[in-house]
């Protein structure tokens, strides 16, 4: 899996599309873990997978490691298709997003055996796979997807979870197509006019064995599906139990306190600042006389920490932080294991002794990518005007010389881990490095505490949108990390960028119409505009309603005049890149249609059986490279070497450029530099 050394030169576009993955880009933790430690604590399992852009397919392999790190990577399985997570949202069933599914190996009881899922020709089924690769087989047969499942105690049978209803809604759904389907709330015309499934909660409960004869499951074995690490972990041999009680904050983000609650009922709080703070992740150590946990810290939050605490204690021990991203951390015995990624190392399973701070990697399955030429990475931090904290991470350039101004890409909204291809992995950042490029990847800062105690998503976002208050939020927070790297001589204020996907691209269309700071800007899964109401489906229209958007009767000209592209084309800041999935493109039309009738430089390319998150290997490649070009062409003037898009940019800029130039075109950044070169919060080293 980990494919042939590489050299040393710069990171390209192909580098970073055909890194090994370790789980999804942003895993859920609701789905599972990515790595499954053995009953024995001797082995880990996990899956790996590469993209291969020129088949625009996947190699897919089930490994097992020692988690001593003495030996060698054994392949149980390989192959199979990329499982795509699918939720119910809104009224709608099996919703994809193009997110990977977390694939989680099981362990028999015994240890001998692993269950995970894997589909082919479309089914997703459940695989068992001996533990010592002498055979995989899969288990499961003539169901078109298993929900959930687990081992019985036998460690042989599989209790497995079905759901009828939607097995019942999909074929409803075949039949009804003959007679044409009623448009209705279970249709989303934007991703096609088939209707999604309604949601169901019914499950179907079954045994199968190695005869994968399906027979209905005992309540007794059913029970195993409920079977939960996470709260296992919070109990100790003693019967003391760990509690996070809520103490402050607002209902969707409540700030917790670690607290333990003895086997006689007696409650021990934590009285350390440090054992107080929203996402608290805390387990017992062996013999249950001491709490660890993992906590956030700074203002930023910007940094994670492991600390441990003695029930009874005034004060929790700090035992080790670090900057890294760690993802699906298990503690076994003394130990800790984690997925670690870096700015610039990529996702890899390592092993911390927290007591000693002593840390190693037990599987790096990118180990050559160490070996290319990398930029530099430097941590800054800002205040927006709300008085929110956030970080950015700044990417040089990767030929920088002191004194020379360059270029800069803005990438959004998560800073963490890997530096990658910014949310929604579609804009290279070290790519853009190696092209000259400064690249600011930006940490949004917290939307939710922009919001006053609201109970419900619908009440934070009336509160969020009140104003624009969020959208204000974040271009601030990106104009103030800009501004000092301008007043220092490093970015040419000029010839600055903007990116994003989802709310990234939100950003990117209120900074077209509230900014003057940005020459360029690209797109995916844009754009807000009174068509949405007619566009998405009647479930989300009046979702958003309730929180506050215009419905399309409501006209709300002084509103629109805050964020469409549409209302505002002729005035519009920056030439805009759209690259959309075929499942939404048609929410881009009306600001697409409007920007070209104004003459205004846009380009909208469609990727076809594509998600709100773009999977596909080709498609992957094929945007990274766009983005390059795009920015190339009117950051630098550097023309694509020919073909279409030469000729159409050419004749796009050329339209634009003999027009009369409007303020909007001519003004200076939206907000005053600083002359003297000072920041309001002064940037911080990595650590």
């Amino acid at each position: 899996m980990q494919g042939k050394p590489v050299s040393s030169g710069p990171v390209t576009a192909r580098d970073l599309v055909t890194l090994a993955d370790l789980g999804p880009d942003a895993p859920d933790p609701g789905e599972g873990h990515i790595f499954s430690i053995s009953p024995d604590g001797r082995w880990i399992a996990l899956q790996v997978r590469k993209a291969d852009p020129d088949a625009n397919g996947f190699c897919q392999a089930l490994v097992v490691l020692p988690a001593d790190g003495s030996g060698p990577v054994r392949i149980l399985d390989r192959g199979g298709e990329l499982i795509l997570s699918r939720s119910d949202m809104l009224g709608r069933a099996g919703v994809a997003t193009g997110l990977v599914r977390t694939i989680e190996p099981v362990w028999s009881p015994d240890g001998r055996r692993l269950a995970y899922l894997k589909q082919t020709h479309g089914a997703i089924q459940v695989w068992v796979a001996e533990a010592d690769g002498s055979r995989s087989r899969a288990a499961t047969s003539g169901v078109v997807e298993v929900d959930r499942f687990a081992f019985d105690a036998d460690g042989r049978t599989l209790v497995v979870a079905l759901r009828p209803d939607l097995t019942a809604e999909r074929e409803a759904i075949k039949r009804e197509e003959r007679s044409g389907f009623r448009f209705d709330a279970r249709i989303s015309p934007g991703a096609g006019a088939v209707p999604f499934p309604r949601p169901g909660n019914r499950h179907a409960y079954f045994t199968v064995g190695e005869d994968r004869r399906m027979i209905p499951a005992t309540p007794g074995q059913i029970a195993r599906l409920g079977s939960n690490e996470a709260i296992q972990s919070l109990l100790s041999q003693h019967g003391s139990r760990i509690a996070l009680a809520p103490t402050s904050g607002s209902p969707l983000q409540p700030i917790v306190r670690l607290q333990v609650q003895d086997d006689k009922g007696r409650i021990w709080p934590c009285a350390d600042i440090a054992c107080t703070g929203p996402g608290l992740v805390a387990w017992w150590m062996p013999g249950g006389r001491h709490v660890r946990f993992l906590r956030r810290e700074d203002p930023a939050k910007s940094v994670t920490a492991v600390y441990e605490w003695r029930p009874g204690a005034r004060h929790a021990r700090r035992l080790m932080a670090t900057t890294a991203l760690l993802t699906d951390c298990q503690p076994h015995g003394n130990e800790l294991y984690c997925l670690e990624e870096r700015s610039l190392d990529p996702r890899r399973l390592v092993h911390f002794d927290p007591s000693n701070q002593r840390k190693s990697v037990l599987f790096d399955p990118n180990a050559s990518f160490a070996a290319l030429r990398k930029s530099r990475v430097k941590r800054l931090f800002a205040r927006n005007s709300f008085g929110i904290e956030t970080f950015g991470d700044l990417v040089y350039p990767l030929g920088y010389r002191v004194g020379k101004t360059y270029p800069l890409i803005v990438v959004q909204y998560t800073s963490r881990g890997f530096l990658r291809g910014g949310t929604g992995d579609e804009f290279p950042i070290q790519a853009f490095a190696a092209r000259d490029y400064f690249v600011l990847s930006l940490q949004r800062p917290d939307a939710l505490a922009l919001t006053s105690n609201a109970r419900t998503s619908e009440e934070a976002e009336t509160q969020l949108l009140n104003g624009f208050r969020d959208r204000r939020s974040v271009l601030s927070s990106v104009e103030n990390l800009l501004r000092p790297l301008i007043v220092q001589g490093l970015v040419d204020p000029a010839r600055i960028g903007i990116t994003g996907l989802s709310d990234g691209s939100s950003t990117v269309q209120f900074a077209a119409v509230n900014s003057t700071m940005f020459a360029a800007g690209s797109a995916s899964g844009c754009c807000w505009e009174r068509s949405q109401d007619f566009l998405l489906s009647e479930g989300i229209a009046d979702h958003f309603a309730r929180s506050g958007w215009p419905r399309l009767l409501d006209k709300r000209k002084d509103f629109w005049k805050r964020i469409s592209l549409a209302q505002n084309a002729r005035d519009i800041r920056f030439p805009l890149l759209l690259q959309m999935a075929d499942t939404e493109y048609l929410g881009a039309l009306e600001s697409f249609t409007a920007l070209r009738e104004a003459g205004h430089p846009v380009d909208l390319y469609v990727f076809r059986d594509e998600h709100h998150i773009k999977w596909q290997p080709a498609h992957k490649l094929a945007v990274y490279e766009r983005n390059l070009a795009w920015f190339d062409f009117w950051l630098k003037d550097v023309a694509p070497p020919g073909g279409t898009e030469r000729e159409t940019w050419i004749r796009m800029k050329r339209d634009w450029q003999s027009k009369p130039r409007s303020a909007a075109r001519t003004e200076l950044p939206s907000s005053p530099i600083n002359p003297h070169g000072t920041e309001a919060h002064p940037s911080r080293p990595l650590l």
